[in-house]
């Protein structure tokens, strides 16, 4: 079915083209699936990326108390909002992060290194969301973890591991573009677009995949 949302009126056409998967992603990892609520502590993986640097403005005005995140793009992470960041280029993760007692880590990236480090920095009731498991292109490895995990944590309690995509049926777009529009049009959230334009050549989409591996 095709679902219509109003543009908000502050940003431009190519600003408005980056909002709804992204968009989209981030509220949804927050809310429905981390159910992120005022005072708790939040790390993003990956926050300079189109979902993540989202994930780091929705989490402050969603009140986290403290926001870290994870990215090479230290300045442009903290002026979106985040207390601390971390630089996966200077900084061991693990080191920087284990034993911080998060109440909710967004993996935005993937990879089973951020999986273990989530079980390393989350409080023992804490929340894991991911978007991407473990990645690699072995679908069924993919899927066997995913399962495993969630099963085990909805077995034994603890943390809490949860993969998922993100809801595109018609009521959950209206409800939550809805949410979206009106948070960019009070100026708490903007999409952020890279500088760079790449052209549409076998050479341009080299460069855009190396500079997509930078976050």
């Amino acid at each position: 079915a095709i679902v219509l949302a109003k543009k908000p009126s502050n940003i431009t056409m190519v600003q408005a083209a980056a909002l709804p998967l992204a968009g989209l992603t981030a509220w949804q990892g927050l809310t429905t699936q981390g159910q992120l609520t005022k005072g708790q502590k939040v790390l993003v993986i990956g926050g300079s990326g189109g979902v993540g640097s989202l994930a780091v403005q929705m989490a402050k005005k969603l009140g986290a108390s403290e926001v870290y995140a994870t990215g090479s793009e230290v300045k442009l992470i903290k002026d979106l909002g985040a207390d601390v960041v971390v630089n996966y280029k200077e900084q061991n993760l693990m080191e920087a992060l284990k034993g911080k007692e998060f109440d909710l880590v967004f993996d935005t990236i993937g990879g089973y290194e951020h999986w273990e480090l989530g079980q390393a920095s989350l409080k023992p009731t804490g929340t894991f969301i991911t978007i991407a498991g473990d990645g690699g292109s072995n679908i069924v490895t993919l899927l066997a973890s995913i399962l495993w995990r969630t099963l085990y944590s909805k077995l034994f309690g603890g943390q809490r591991y949860s993969f998922f995509l993100t809801d595109t049926t018609s009521p959950a777009v209206e409800r939550d573009m809805k949410q979206l529009t009106e948070l960019v049009e009070a100026g708490t959230v903007q999409p952020v677009l890279a500088e760079k334009q790449y052209e549409l050549t076998t050479e341009g989409i080299h460069e855009l995949i190396e500079a997509s591996k930078s976050h």
